[in-house]
């Protein structure tokens, strides 16, 4: 009963199917080892394909930008940049602040300066008056 079943795994009795038997246990243990690695390798390659196709579109931005710069040297920029520190939009925002203290203070002297002018020539219009205008 049990010799087409031996035959046909190449032994000569039911010892040796146990050992053909363990024996492809393990190698499917193995095979689904290797599967495992083989999902992990695949994930690791579709991270490196995305840091390619990453690094492309930074190259062809690059490409674009040093074409809009034209001639212009890139240490000075290079410089600029180096100051703006490790966060450039709070950098340009804290400029921006000064700039508008700047600006506020400017109006503020124009503002006094414009009353002033106008005050100083109130008084020469009102000396012209009584003076006559042969003394100004």
């Amino acid at each position: 009963m049990w010799r087409p079943h031996l035959a046909a795994a190449a032994v000569p009795d039911l010892d040796g199917l146990d050992s053909k038997i363990a024996e492809s246990v393990r190698l499917d243990a193995q095979v689904q080892e290797k599967d495992n690695e083989a999902q992990a390798f695949e994930a690791q390659l579709a991270l490196v394909a995305q840091a390619a196709r990453e690094l492309q579109d930074a190259m062809q931005h690059a490409a674009l930008f040093r074409t809009a710069i034209g001639d212009v040297p890139l240490e000075p920029l290079l410089a600029e940049l180096e100051l703006l520190g490790g966060d450039p939009v709070q950098a340009f925002a804290f400029r921006r602040g000064e700039l508008s203290k700047s600006v506020v203070s400017a109006r503020a002297r124009v503002t006094e300066s414009s009353r002033l002018y106008t005050l100083a020539e109130d008084r020469t219009t009102n000396l012209r008056g009584p003076l006559g205008s042969g003394y100004l």
